[in-house]
């Protein structure tokens, strides 16, 4: 993001959307786990919320998104998308409770069957986020077996509503 402090105007690439969420993934690759331990960049989804409250802190007039509509009320942007992610936790800690299921079955539950590959990928991605978020915060139980990874849920999620 660069802001412009003279004018209260942010442009926010894909950071900030007027109606949808930036896609937040992890990469399913070799090696990637162990990057981001390295870099201190295991839970994505806390960063990106975090990031948002620097943001909001900023008090900006006006959002420049990279495309969509521009965001004139920033503040309830964040608000919105942060909200949206309770909401997903919520939901997929609610999917698992005394369920253990693998990523992908969590995001073809939540998401739907009727994905293609690529978006099959998205969706397994960005479920794996918010079950990351949710280990981090000793919400969810995550076991191996037979090298299958399978996540649960004792309770759902707590949302908390900004």
């Amino acid at each position: 993001c660069v802001y412009y402090r003279k004018k209260g105007i942010l442009f926010s690439g894909d950071h900030i959307l007027s109606s949808i969420t930036p896609h937040l993934g992890t990469l399913v690759i070799p090696g990637a786990k162990e990057f981001n331990k390295k870099n201190n960049y295991e839970n994505i989804l806390e960063h990106y919320l975090n990031s948002l409250d620097k943001i909001d802190e900023l008090k900006s007039k006006t959002i420049l998104p990279g495309h969509e509509q521009i965001i004139y009320d920033p503040h309830a942007r964040i608000i919105g998308i942060k909200n949206h992610h309770q909401n997903r936790l919520h939901e997929i800690s609610k999917i698992i409770e005394n369920k253990p299921m693998t990523p992908l079955n969590i995001a073809l539950n939540h998401f739907g069957n009727d994905l293609d590959p690529m978006n099959r990928i998205l969706a397994t991605s960005e479920t794996l986020v918010h079950l990351d978020y949710l280990e981090f915060q000793n919400e969810v139980k995550k076991k191996e077996e037979n090298g299958i990874i399978y996540y649960w849920s004792e309770h759902p999620w707590e949302r908390v509503e900004y």
